[in-house]
């Protein structure tokens, strides 16, 4: 066994070496990392066409895909379809129609939102911090779209928000509320590209509107399975078992070298 030639003794080492390297991938996947995780759930992500349709005033969507037809959402919009703060919209609303001027055109108008102030912010294409309280930068009410734009009132105990609610036309709201592919991630940049992904995470980008050479797409997403426990506990039990296998024959070679200096 020791009449080996220096370069079978370096394929030897090498071949230890990705053994155990493989091993504690292994092993490292079941206990935390979870890149393979065949129980684990599944996300779906898609991409359809939107445009402003100026004389119907409203977003036009085309184009079908294996996830769904129209997102329920445009990121950045609030009270569109999928209602975020539900009280804040009905709120605004009564106070916009209100506000209304005598020729029926919408008007400027300032509310005081129930939101405490710490961490709050107004967000626009890109996704708020977890921490943060935020709400959409624009607002859809009653067909008609408000930028919405803060200060803080910090007269009196608790400190409290004043949202100033200024009419702008649809066109301007898709072209600030979109942004560029080069921000997006890799598997969200093959959805704009035309693709079907599915990962095993939430990429927390539906109705993310993306502007391409070609116009905006609107990305649209679903759960396509469930957690299941069981294949998810028995799949983490064989990569254990495995890795801890190979770890060890790993180990084994790089103990012989030291010995002896005779690789299997």
């Amino acid at each position: 066994m020791g009449d080996r030639s220096p370069g079978e003794r370096r394929a030897a080492r090498l071949l230890a070496a990705a053994v155990l390297v493989v091993g504690v991938a292994l092993v490292a996947n079941a206990a935390t990392v979870r890149v393979l995780d065949l129980g684990g759930e599944r996300y779906r992500y898609s991409a359809v066409e939107v445009e402003w349709d100026a004389d119907d005033e409203w977003f036009v969507f085309e184009g079908s895909n294996p996830v769904d037809d129209d997102p329920d959402r445009i990121r950045g919009i609030g009270c569109l379809w999928e209602v975020e703060r539900p009280r804040l919209c009905h709120y605004e609303a009564s106070l916009a129609e209100s506000a209304e001027r005598s020729d029926g055109e919408p008007a400027s108008v300032t509310v005081e939102a129930p939101v405490e102030a710490e961490h709050f912010s107004l967000y626009g294409p890109s996704y708020p911090d977890r921490h943060e309280r935020a709400i959409a930068r624009f607002v859809s009410l009653d067909g008609t779209f408000y930028r919405r734009s803060s200060t803080f009132d910090r007269d009196g105990p608790s400190e409290r928000i004043e949202l100033t609610l200024e009419p702008v036309d649809g066109g301007t709201v898709i072209d600030a509320v979109a942004v560029n592919r080069s921000t997006l991630d890799p598997p969200l940049g093959r959805v704009v590209d035309g693709e079907t992904v599915t990962v095993n995470r939430r990429l927390g980008a539906r109705g993310t509107v993306v502007a391409t050479d070609g116009g905006y797409v609107a990305v649209v997403g679903e759960q396509a399975r469930e957690r299941r426990p069981l294949l998810g506990w028995a799949s983490g039990l064989v990569q254990v078992a495995v890795g801890a296998a190979l770890c060890r024959r790993g180990w084994r070679g790089f103990r012989r070298t030291r010995l002896d200096h005779v690789w299997f």
